[in-house]
């Protein structure tokens, strides 16, 4: 009784085309928020670590390259995992409408 229900639901394409929708829209408003935080910290830090590098004195530049190259590699894992995450999301998106249409 109730698999013939869920399975009447999934069948309806009005339905399952709603369920796609939401999980979309949800899916990718949560990646987007992400997107945006993640740039604009990493845009936030790279101000701030520009200013203490001008201001820092001749002996601990070194020590101020070493932290941005290490700050220079995680903004790009940040933006580049956030991308990869954007790209699965569209290939899902993809996927679940030659599915359910």
């Amino acid at each position: 009784m109730i698999a013939s229900q869920i399975l009447e639901v999934l069948n309806n394409s009005q339905i399952s085309s709603n369920i796609v929708e939401v999980e979309r829209t949800a899916i990718g408003w949560i990646l987007n928020w992400v997107r945006i935080i993640g740039t604009g910290m990493a845009l936030i830090m790279l101000t701030y670590m520009a200013l203490v590098y001008i201001n820092v004195g001749p002996d601990k530049k070194a020590q101020m390259k070493s932290q941005l190259t290490n700050y220079c590699v995680g903004a790009i894992v940040l933006i580049g995992a956030s991308n990869i995450l954007y790209y699965i999301e569209q290939l899902v998106e993809f996927i679940l409408k030659d599915v359910f249409f």
